[in-house]
């Protein structure tokens, strides 16, 4: 997966002093039975990721870097309106993902009060 955009549409507004809101990314694969590996060509380690997320007038609502078996953004302190927001997945591979296709594959989770579609942002429309 290169850098992808992501649309969800929020029906009404999140308030983060009453409810979680998270997007999270996990990559795929056999990750539990190769984090410890001593052969590297089965080696897994997590690649970093940067999660953005922002308005649909690209105004930058926040964003975090780094790397875990399960990252996520989890937004605090912040108060998101009704209307469409986009997401930015860019992951950074490192080596590992040589090693094994489904490293490459990454299960992206919105954990919010409401439910949200995902819709990917094609690349020519930008956002």
């Amino acid at each position: 997966m290169p850098q992808a955009f992501f649309s969800f549409n929020l029906s009404k507004a999140v308030d983060f002093n009453k409810y979680a809101f998270a997007i999270s990314v996990i990559q795929q694969g056999e990750r539990l039975a190769n984090y410890r590996q001593k052969d590297p060509s089965k080696l897994f380690k997590e690649a970093n990721f940067n999660i953005v997320l922002m308005s649909e007038q690209g105004e930058l609502i926040s964003a975090r870097f780094g790397n875990r078996f399960t990252f996520s953004l989890l937004n605090s302190k912040i108060a998101l309106k009704p209307g469409k927001y986009i997401i930015m997945i860019d992951p950074l591979w490192n080596a590992s993902v040589e090693n094994n296709d489904m490293y490459r594959e990454v299960l992206i989770d919105i954990y919010a009060p409401i439910q949200v579609e995902l819709n990917q942002v094609e690349d020519v429309k930008g956002f």
